[in-house]
């Protein structure tokens, strides 16, 4: 029994990592990725404060 695990301990160990390693540095946005995100966040600010509005 012991040597059914270290067989399959041992193909786990082996088996190439078919996964990508992922980047966590941060991302460079240029000035107008920067502008747009913002004209979103505006958008979305005014949509908010208009429905609270709207509902009182």
């Amino acid at each position: 029994m012991g040597n059914e695990h270290t067989k399959i301990q041992g193909l786990n160990e082996k088996k190439p990592s078919a996964e990508r390693e992922i980047d966590y540095a941060p991302k460079q946005h240029s000035l107008r990725e920067q502008i747009i995100f913002c004209l979103k966040l505006i958008a979305i600010g005014g949509g908010i404060f208009l429905l609270i509005w709207l509902i009182e």
